[in-house]
């Protein structure tokens, strides 16, 4: 083959490979694309909210929880919380033996599990559950940066999920006493759910750090 035509099959073999690039990078959402774990950004003032975990067998688990996320701080002996714009609580650390935690006040005696260990220097970091006053189980995700994250599980419903081909949208029966179907799709890295007769949910995925089923 002369040169120039090598040189023109190459430069063409090039250009198909950068066509083909850019179709992958433009593709549509696929199956792959929503499965994971999901939560909810926008809560309600006591922050309830939702979290849902898509799975590549087109079963989707909806849950209605309590998402509240705090800043901690140890000091002398104390657990401080800060939320928002709230006053900050104290409260005394309790001890801590090994993956039990035991706090006391005036009203009751509160004992944790912890179910996973995280590296800090003050002995809470890590996943800890125990139960909520409400009777639902709760978990609280202590890292070294200082932030907490409270999950109390309420409810897990199962509903199964499929994806439209012509829309790349996922449907799916999420609440089905509204009678109608909730469509989800992708906008960048988040997921938007619209729910009949009420708003456009908007959730970001998150590791799966809590557990799904009682």
């Amino acid at each position: 083959m002369p040169r120039s035509a090598r040189a023109f099959a190459l430069a063409m073999l090039a250009l198909c490979g950068c066509e083909r690039a850019n179709d992958l990078s433009s593709a549509p959402p696929s199956v792959a694309s929503y499965v994971g774990f999901w939560e909810v950004i926008g809560r309600s003032d006591s922050g309830l909210g939702t979290a849902l975990e898509i799975r590549p067998d087109h079963q989707c688990l909806w849950g209605m929880l309590a998402l509240v996320d705090f800043r901690y701080e140890v000091v002398e002996g104390n657990l401080i919380l800060r939320h928002g714009e709230s006053a900050p609580l104290s409260s005394p650390l309790g001890t801590i033996d090994g993956d039990t935690w035991t706090t006391s006040d005036e009203d009751a005696t509160l004992v944790r599990a912890r179910v996973r260990r995280g590296e800090g220097e003050h002995g809470i970091e890590g996943v800890w559950t125990y139960r909520h006053t409400t009777g639902a189980k709760a978990y609280e995700r202590y890292q070294a940066d200082g932030s907490l994250e409270l999950r109390v599980v309420m409810a897990w419903k199962r509903k199964p999920w499929s994806l439209d081909p012509s829309t790349r949208k996922i449907a799916f029966r999420a609440w089905p006493e509204v009678g109608d179907v909730s469509w989800g799709w992708l906008e960048g890295d988040q997921l938007h759910v619209d729910i009949p007769n009420d708003e456009v949910l908007v959730f970001r995925r998150v590791e799966p750090w809590y557990a799904k089923q009682d």
